[in-house]
């Protein structure tokens, strides 16, 4: 009898809109990674925001609530909750980063402190020989944790790569993934003129009218449906910053499954290098035997 496993004991079986950044990883020769090694070294690591000290403005009010939050140590981002995880194709590591957003706000004529505590989950994973770092927040919340995030990385002999799709990428995808073109931007076109457009309709990815536009121009965006997930429609967004973007609720492994898979393997990736440190041949993210 086989032995049912609840979203709440296993992350990858929990079932979001997901919407998620991916970035490519240099790992460091110097120390033989692994994700043992890697989720020793990330839990409970601080990072110090250096953020002004709120507790000495005298113009504002810090509510009750509030005041154990604005201490030395609330300025503090840290990484908690680090697991292993696996599945076929992939391994890899999971997290959440934890800082607090702070705002003000005018209330009878006063600024008033507000606190607003982020979560935000990451995970570290190798699929086909390249590692990858992949925040699931939406695109605001990653523009503002990106640097804590990737700082804290590099602590630990890693360089963080942001991930620019090109035309060709977006063309390999879409041949392994999409069903129903729904929407493409596109952009470069030699009419300066011209700047962007937004094609939008239901499968006209074979219309003439669509390939002229890609011949004159480059992809930069697309939103399809596909089927090729677990044969049910999926609708799916892909921005050219690498921005992976689920409309219907999907478990976290279908996710990653649909990254190694379908995406990973249209992906021209350029390995930095560095000489004290890296090698040209990416190390491998593996687990312990």
């Amino acid at each position: 009898m086989s032995e049912n496993i609840s979203p709440l004991e296993n992350p990858l079986l929990q079932e979001d809109d997901y919407t998620g950044r991916m970035y490519h990883l240099s790992l460091p020769e110097t120390k033989e990674p692994n994700c043992g090694w890697l989720k020793q070294e990330l839990e409970g690591s601080s990072v110090d925001l250096d953020e002004d000290d709120l507790a000495d403005r005298d113009d504002l009010h810090i509510p009750e609530v509030f005041r154990s939050g604005v201490d030395n140590e609330a300025q503090i981002a840290s990484i908690k909750n680090v697991s292993e995880f696996h599945q076929e194709g992939l391994n890899g590591i999971m997290g959440y980063l934890v800082h607090n957003e702070s705002d003000t706000v005018k209330y009878d004529n006063k600024e008033v402190l507000i606190l607003d505590q982020q979560s935000t989950k990451f995970l570290v994973f190798e699929v086909s020989g390249q590692a990858f770092l992949l925040m699931l927040a939406s695109r605001e919340i990653m523009r503002r944790v990106y640097n804590i995030l990737s700082n804290t990385l590099e602590e630990f002999g890693f360089i963080v790569d942001e991930i620019t799709l090109n035309h060709s990428e977006f063309e390999g995808i879409a041949e392994s993934l999409v069903d129903t073109h729904l929407m493409t931007a596109v952009e470069d076109y030699e009419d300066s003129n011209i700047e962007k457009k937004h094609i939008m309709g239901h499968g006209f990815g074979e219309s003439e009218e669509y390939k002229r536009e890609k011949r004159q121009g480059a992809v930069h965006g697309q939103r399809f449906g596909t089927s090729q997930l677990d044969g049910s429609s999926k609708t799916i967004q892909i921005s050219d910053d690498c921005l992976i973007r689920s409309y219907n609720n999907i478990t976290l492994s279908m996710y990653l499954s649909m990254i190694a898979s379908h995406i990973v393997p249209s992906l021209s990736l350029t390995i930095q290098t560095s000489v004290s440190a890296y090698t040209s041949e990416t190390p491998r993210l593996h687990t312990e035997d």
